[in-house]
C-alpha cells in the first residue's frame, strides 16, 4: 500500500510491518498505533547529519521495544511532523 507516510493508513491497519523509507525527526505516534502486537516498524529517525535506522517491535498495545541498528542519512519524509526542539 502507498499513502502519506506521515499519517500512515489507519483505515487499513493494524499492520504486521510498516517501513518508512525516508527520514522522520521522531517516530509519529500514529504509525506506532497502527502496529499489531508482534508487528515491526522500520524508519530512519533523527536529523542531519546523522539519523538512526530504528527497528521498533510492538510488544503489546501501547508498549514498544526499540533497537537502533545503524546510522545513516536519508531525505526527510514529506509532511513529517516536526520533532521536539530544545527550548528554554
Amino acid at each position: 500500500l502507498e499513502g502519506d507516510g506521515a499519517g500512515g493508513l489507519p483505515d487499513s491497519g493494524p499492520f504486521d510491518v510498516i517501513v518508512v523509507s525516508a527520514g522522520v525527526p521522531s517516530l509519529p505516534r500514529a504509525l506506532l498505533e497502527q502496529l499489531k502486537p508482534g508487528g515491526r516498524l522500520f524508519a530512519f529517525v533523527g536529523d542531519a547529519p546523522v539519523m538512526k535506522a530504528r527497528l521498533v517491535t510492538c510488544v503489546e498495545p501501547g508498549q514498544y521495544a526499540t533497537e537502533d541498528i545503524f546510522e545513516s542519512l536519508v531525505p526527510m519524509l514529506s509532511n513529517a511532523p516536526a520533532g521536539d526542539a530544545f527550548r528554554f
